[in-house]
């Protein structure tokens, strides 16, 4: 037996008069949900809201920053749903994706390869994700938060060389 699928309405101040346009207007709102991320990641995960900038400039720049961070970990995320099987050396340089294995699974074994999927599971795990099977992929929260523990290690790692 079928089930039947959900409807929905889109409600919209927007004129449409065609199927395409209505087709066009669905897509655009169709991405609403990682807009939303990205403004959930940029004031919860770089918390600009605590920013004590007063000057435009100084503003401007920080809120440029912070979007580049956000991007870059709300694409992390779809990247890592999208084709978790490709190698975590496209977003990590070796160091960074050789700490996070090791320090994620407490472990001094490298291995071979080392999937995005992986490298984003790990980052869960840093970020505190209790890593049930069920849990599925992190999400913003946990992978920012193991970003966080992941550069924190490599600075301290660093400043100790």
């Amino acid at each position: 037996m079928r089930e039947k699928g959900a409807e929905w309405f889109l409600l919209t101040t927007v004129t449409v008069k065609s199927e395409k346009e209505i087709e066009k207007l669905v897509q655009c709102y169709a991405h609403r949900w990682k807009i939303e991320r990205f403004h959930f990641i940029l004031k919860s995960g770089c918390k600009i809201e605590k920013n004590q900038a007063r000057e435009y400039g100084r503003l401007s720049f920080l809120t440029l920053l912070y979007s580049v961070i956000a991007m870059q970990i709300l694409n992390l995320t779809y990247l890592g749903k999208i084709c978790p099987e490709i190698s975590s050396g496209i977003v990590f340089v070796e160091e960074e994706w050789k700490v996070l294995c090791c320090c994620a699974r407490k472990s001094k074994e490298i291995p071979e390869s080392y999937s995005l999927k992986e490298a984003i599971y790990d980052l869960g795990v840093l970020g505190g994700t209790k890593g049930a099977p069920s849990d599925g992929m992190p999400g913003v929260r946990s992978i920012w938060q193991g970003l966080d523990v992941l550069y924190s290690l490599l600075a301290y790692r660093n400043y100790l060389v």
